[in-house]
């Protein structure tokens, strides 16, 4: 499900924080902790979050009060994985129904 943060008016990001959710930025994925727990994940761990329509990389997880099963992502950052097609029955865009995959990533290596 992709959902705007309180510093966001439409499509119009005003800020990055989300004093709502307690976020801080945006490149999040909130889900359920049993859900982390669940993939071996940790908070803050860096995932690939893809479909068939596309690919978001290093998204930060982040555990948030969701039922199990379900994540969110921000609007409209996370357009890209809305597939192009309508919901038959409301015949607009399935912004709260879209099946995701989510990968762990490596850790990027430190540097000198």
């Amino acid at each position: 499900m992709t959902i705007r943060s309180e510093g966001q008016f439409n499509t119009v990001v005003y800020e990055e924080q989300d004093i709502y959710r307690g976020q801080n930025r945006r490149d999040v994925i909130l889900m359920n902790q049993a859900d982390i727990d669940a993939m071996g994940l940790t908070e803050n761990d860096t995932v690939t979050v893809s479909n068939e329509t596309a690919e978001m990389h290093r998204v930060l997880v982040r555990a948030f009060d969701i039922r199990a099963g379900n994540a969110a992502m921000y609007f409209p950052e996370a357009n890209v994985l809305v597939p192009r097609r309508a919901d038959p029955n409301a015949r607009t865009p399935a912004f709260k129904s879209v099946r995701i995959r989510i990968k762990r990533e490596l850790p990027l290596p430190l540097t000198h």
